[in-house]
């Protein structure tokens, strides 16, 4: 038996933006019409894909080209942020960092 096709295709998403709501959410909304229409790609920002949010780390691991991780200085304190970006090293999932200015990390 030959399976022809997958169910999930990875790049679903070309990023997946991940940050902390009360320090990001006007960044995450900009960059992502920004890269929507830099890319003409989808863009996952959760609060345009309520419907997905029980499959958020699904989707992170399987759906996802690369993990844009919007970094405030509360992002790695919220635990869906801390999920999606283990999520993300645990399936070999592109990352990069745009660190803000109030970020205290790394």
């Amino acid at each position: 038996v030959k399976m022809s096709h997958t169910l999930y295709k990875r790049d679903k998403f070309l990023f997946f933006l991940t940050h902390h709501k009360a320090g990001a959410a006007v960044l995450a909304r900009q960059m992502k019409l920004m890269l929507a229409h830099l890319t003409g790609r989808r863009i996952f920002l959760d609060v345009d894909e309520l419907d997905n949010l029980d499959r958020i780390f699904f989707i992170v691991r399987s759906d996802v080209g690369n993990l844009l991780i919007l970094l405030t200085r509360h992002t790695l304190r919220r635990f869906w942020c801390a999920g999606e970006i283990v999520t993300a090293w645990e399936g070999d999932v592109s990352m990069s960092i745009v660190r803000c200015d109030d970020s205290d990390a790394l």
